[in-house]
């Protein structure tokens, strides 16, 4: 494994000199907004989004890329950050140094949650985003999200959660969408409860008028006993940035952009919501989403038997298609501490050069390199193994900071198999190379 791989800015200033640009026009958008009573970062991030983003009816090609480049030039160092973090998690470590990098880890999620909300937002904003509706466990979704929120209770806190027995089992809505708004509201009266009671209530409702059969109405109630909101701060809760104050941001931490995803989220599934609040008594988020029943028969529809593949783990022949030294070190140290070896190539123009001459299993494919990009050359070698019987089919799986809806779309559509998003995590390494060797999934 090569061990020399030193990183200077002079060696990517394609990365560097992007960031700048990004960041200067950050700068710019930032003065554009002038309000006394917002707090300067606050006036920093709201004029940022606005600019990037624009309202839906002017959304265009400019913001699409200047969100994708932003996504792309924080989480590249990103994958640096948490990647090694992740690495050095492995290793003897006193309690002091893993309380450090634990903490290390913590942040670095807290900030990809923030990248994550502004790129949400401006998804759902810029109306380039659509539902992907399909038949899910309801319940398991609402576990599934609660669980995501354990973190956050606090032993002073009880959490309950409460699904009425007419509640379906099985609905045909986008379930990611569900779970986001779900663990934006719960997680948010967490925060907001430093003691008492949280609770999530779950109920069938009332269709409206001009329903469909097979339409349901469910009804959600997320209610707290924690410091509550004034009466009159309440209309702005659910615009982008939208804090209760200035003093709230710096306490509780936040981008303020979780309530307006959740309002859109809510809108896009034909629904409504609304809060009731008193100060020092608590809060009630109620929202409701028209979703569709699911038929008794098609409620566990059957899973596809899938052919493990004869690969074993450890003759797995792996290639990394990557041009930024720090990543490609990264993966090696990735793949190295889960048992795996590989071999690197720096372009597209190398990794079909190499193929030429040998097989590999895997390949982890940059997307963005000089001269072919990773789109590129993966059709050229899915085309290379239509017209070699001898060269056998690879399963490429995409290492990407463009984490944007079209960038994913237009990975399968060159034949890729998997993507991955940076900053690249051990835990989704393995079970995407458990998936590759036929394993049974499972986390690090």
């Amino acid at each position: 494994m090569p061990e020399n791989l030193n990183i200077r800015e002079s060696e990517c200033p394609r990365v560097s000199g992007r960031l700048r640009g990004v960041s200067e026009a950050f700068v710019r958008s930032g003065d554009d907004r002038k309000d006394s009573h917002q707090a300067p970062e606050e006036r920093f991030a709201m004029g940022a989004l606005s600019q990037a983003m624009g309202s839906s009816e002017r959304a265009d090609p400019d913001r699409s890329e200047f969100l994708a480049i932003m996504s792309h030039e924080v989480r590249t160092p990103m994958n640096g950050v948490l990647g090694y973090a992740d690495l050095l998690k492995t290793t003897e470590l006193n309690a002091q140094q893993l309380e450090f990098v634990e903490t290390i880890c913590s942040s670095g999620e807290s900030l990809m949650l923030i990248i994550n909300d502004i790129l949400d937002l401006w998804k759902y904003e810029s109306e380039q985003f659509k539902l992907t509706p399909s038949r899910f466990d309801l319940r398991k979704c609402i576990d599934e999200a609660v669980k995501l929120c354990e973190t956050a209770i606090n032993h002073q806190v009880t959490f309950r959660l409460s699904i009425d027995e007419h509640v379906p089992d099985f609905i045909n809505a986008d379930a990611s969408q569900v779970k986001q708004i779900l663990v934006n509201l719960i997680s948010n009266a967490l925060k907001f409860t430093p003691a008492g009671l949280v609770e999530l209530k779950v109920e069938k409702g009332p269709l409206p008028p001009g329903s469909k059969p097979e339409d349901c109405l469910l009804t959600f109630a997320i209610t707290d006993t924690g410091i509550g909101i004034p009466h009159e701060k309440i209309s702005s809760l659910f615009k982008p940035f939208g804090q209760v104050d200035a003093s709230s941001t710096r306490k509780y931490g936040g981008t303020g952009l979780g309530l307006a995803i959740c309002k859109k989220l809510v809108s896009l599934m034909n629904g409504e919501i609304h809060v009731e609040s008193t100060p020092g008594v608590g809060s009630t988020f109620r929202f409701t989403l028209l979703v569709q029943l699911v038929a008794a028969h098609l409620k566990n529809p059957p899973v596809p038997h899938q052919q493990a593949s004869s690969v074993k783990s450890d003759s797995l022949r792996i290639l990394i298609v990557e041009d930024i030294k720090m990543n490609q070190l990264l993966a090696l140290r990735l793949l190295s501490t889960l048992g795996y070896q590989a071999e690197v190539v720096s372009t597209g123009i190398e990794c079909l050069e190499l193929l030429k001459t040998k097989n590999f299993d895997l390949i982890l494919m940059d997307l963005h390199m000089p001269g072919i990009d990773g789109i590129t050359a993966t059709r050229r070698i899915r085309l290379m193994e239509k017209e070699n019987a001898g060269l056998a089919r690879a399963f490429i799986c995409a290492l990407t900071a463009n984490v944007m809806a079209r960038a994913r779309e237009a990975c399968f559509a060159a034949g890729m198999d998997n993507v991955l998003t940076k900053p690249l995590r051990m835990k989704d390494l393995q079970n995407m190379l458990n998936s590759v060797v036929g394993l049974e999934t499972q986390s690090v």
